[in-house]
């Protein structure tokens, strides 16, 4: 049950309307269609990879760098992808509240998205 707009902060003003319809209200839920982005099979990435078989993925972070203006420094190190919404709901302060206690220079991190600039 989607509780999330149910609350005032995140109802938009709306939420005392999804409380009464509570009994009827559904939500979608986050996760991933695997038959659709399945990197065995996608032909809009750089190179096809498995879990049998990774060399394409190497490939793929190369474009990735390369799109976000990362050195290629960064192949051999951790590159966080994110394709979000950019609010406050969906955790960039703890990304950023751990890449402060880690050594954020030893990963590269490239987004997507739209929201709050400030984010």
């Amino acid at each position: 049950m989607p509780t999330e707009i149910q609350t005032p902060e995140n109802g938009h003003g709306l939420d005392g309307v999804a409380r009464g319809r509570a009994d009827r209200l559904v939500g979608i839920l986050n996760g991933v269609d695997y038959a659709a982005w399945n990197p065995e099979k996608d032909k809009l990435i750089a190179a096809r990879y498995s879990a049998k078989d990774l060399s394409g993925k190497q490939v793929c972070k190369q474009e990735l760098l390369e799109l976000f203006g990362l050195s290629h420094d960064h192949l051999e190190r951790p590159l966080i992808g994110i394709v979000s919404r950019f609010a406050d709901q969906k955790g960039f302060d703890l990304i950023a509240e751990k890449s402060a206690r880690t050594d954020a220079r030893r990963s590269g991190v490239g987004g997507a998205g739209n929201g709050r600039a400030q984010i």
